[in-house]
């Protein structure tokens, strides 16, 4: 049996595929909102970031145990905002997906995907010229979450509304 949303402009039925690829993207969302409350929350009752990062951080741009433990409340500052940050962005992208992109609005998936692959392209080339490679995989395994169930959304709403 098929669920119908109404919207000022559109009355259109979810398969079960889609309905399975929303929920994905929600979940997705989610985890990223969870994962910026965890960075930032676990940083500030710490007193620092977490352990492995901060090994990661130290590895990759040869800096030693003195240097990390002179930096370590403005390191963890800096892991505290960009995990409010995430958590923000998260929370933006759940909002977007369960009531315009759920929609099928053009500009909702237009606004997700475009925002997806600006934030990964410049991350990512970032992160890969100064050899972060630590953050390298971490931006693979959060856009993967989010770029395959858009792409599959994106086609069955190009089935369904021409002008996409």
């Amino acid at each position: 049996m098929k669920k119908h949303l109404t919207s000022s402009t559109q009355h259109q039925a979810i398969t079960k595929a889609e309905k399975f690829w929303y929920g994905w993207l929600k979940g997705a969302a989610i985890i990223v909102t969870l994962f910026g409350v965890i960075l930032s929350v676990y940083t500030v009752i710490s007193g620092s970031s977490i352990t492995v990062l901060n090994e990661h951080i130290a590895n990759t741009f040869k800096l030693s145990d003195e240097f990390m433990i002179d930096i370590q409340d403005l390191q963890a500052w800096m892991i505290a905002i960009i995990g409010s940050v995430t958590a923000g962005w998260g929370i933006t992208l759940l909002y977007m997906i369960i009531v315009p992109l759920k929609r099928k609005e053009k500009w909702a998936w237009n606004a997700i995907m475009i925002s997806m692959l600006v934030w990964f392209s410049i991350d990512t080339f970032i992160s890969s010229y100064y050899g972060a490679r630590f953050n390298v995989v971490i931006n693979i395994a959060f856009a993967l979450q989010f770029v395959a169930p858009l792409l599959f959304l994106r086609t069955t709403m190009l089935n369904e509304n021409k002008d996409v």
